[in-house]
């Protein structure tokens, strides 16, 4: 619950003194637990700024937003999302400071709120590849970039299939969006998964 995030995990200490009470202490846990992984599925489903953040970053904009000082790590996360949004008391204004008492959904719907007015309007700015320095099209990727062009549709699935444990994951990457932007990509537009990526 600490690591997750939780709001009213942040500090947490019990004492029991019998097995049963243990037990007890253990099924609330997982009770909390499993509700609050529901709750954040939710509010992430509804505000999705929410998505560019571990579920234990929001302690930061939940400490900010509550009137604590700007921090590096608040600073990070904000250039994380976009690198030209300057933090300070204006853009802490936009958000109904969440309150202690409030649930935790409501507290993670009053961040969404906050986070999608200071975002919401911003467009990802595009870095462009230098066009003296672009990579060299490894021979297992694709014949031609006019070939990658054609192929990868707007609104379209485009599978690109490599063998397992391939070592060409980021070459084909960069290809595709070499080819087809023109850009480097953003990081809040390619997720790498493995066997063991939970869906959080």
């Amino acid at each position: 619950l600490h690591s997750s995030g939780h709001f009213e995990y942040r500090k947490f200490q019990v004492s029991v003194s019998s097995i049963e009470e243990l037990q007890d202490l253990d099924a609330r846990l997982w009770h909390d637990y499993d509700c609050w992984q529901e709750t954040l599925k939710r509010a992430r489903r509804e505000y999705y700024y929410l998505n560019y953040l571990y579920s234990d970053q929001l302690w930061i904009l939940d400490d900010f937003f509550r009137g604590h000082p700007i921090t590096a790590d608040l600073h990070s996360l904000f250039h994380f999302i976009h690198p030209l949004i300057s933090l300070n008391e204006d853009v802490r204004k936009m958000c109904t400071a969440p309150k202690q008492k409030d649930d935790p959904y409501k507290r993670l719907c009053q961040i969404g709120s906050a986070m999608d007015k200071i975002c919401g309007s911003l467009q990802s700015p595009k870095r462009l590849m230098d066009k003296k320095k672009k990579q060299q099209s490894p021979s297992t990727v694709t014949s031609s970039s006019l070939s990658l062009r054609t192929r990868v549709q707007p609104g379209k699935v485009f599978v690109a299939a490599l063998d397992v444990n391939s070592h060409q994951v980021v070459n084909v990457i960069m290809k595709l969006y070499e080819s087809t932007t023109g850009s480097f990509p953003e990081p809040h537009q390619i997720i790498i998964c493995s066997p063991d990526t939970k869906w959080e």
